[in-house]
């Protein structure tokens, strides 16, 4: 799954090393100075890139400490919001193209609703986030159990 951000950011900033590297091109004659402004552009893009991954990651980090402080909130609403929102999307899936298609082979006029895109992304969001949630939880003890070794 793509981050928007990150491929507004990237994208943008490939541009410009790119744009740079033709102006370089064009107004650097000497062979080694052109080699050492190219390379100095490369760590720069590199650089560049390994920020936009930390801060990637920080955020990954972030939103994680997020749903662990509502999985552990006191508040049944808070711990369970996220469980309704997905099954609440899974019965309309499984209403809209189950129930409805089915009855719909039956009857002309019953027909299935398209499903919003932002909803199936949410969705995909959703699940393979609990996937991920469930691995982590399973891998986690015997991860720390190779490292204390």
């Amino acid at each position: 799954m793509s981050n928007p951000l990150t491929d507004l950011l990237t994208g943008g900033f490939a541009g410009v090393v790119s744009s740079i590297s033709d102006v370089i091109g064009r107004f650097v004659t000497s062979p080694e100075e052109k080699m050492k402004a190219q390379l100095e552009m490369t760590k720069l893009a590199n650089d560049y890139q390994t920020q936009v991954l930390l801060a990637e990651k920080d955020l990954a980090l972030q939103q994680a400490t997020v749903v662990v402080a509502e999985a552990k909130s006191d508040s049944w609403l808070a711990r369970n919001w996220r469980p309704i929102t997905m099954l609440t999307f899974v019965a309309i899936i499984v209403w809209n193209y189950i129930v409805v298609g089915t009855i719909g082979a039956f009857f002309s006029q019953v027909h299935t609703v398209p499903i919003p895109t932002d909803m199936w992304e949410l969705l995909k969001y959703g699940i393979s986030g609990y996937i991920g949630a469930r691995t982590v939880e399973k891998v986690a003890p015997s991860i720390v159990q190779a490292i204390k070794k």
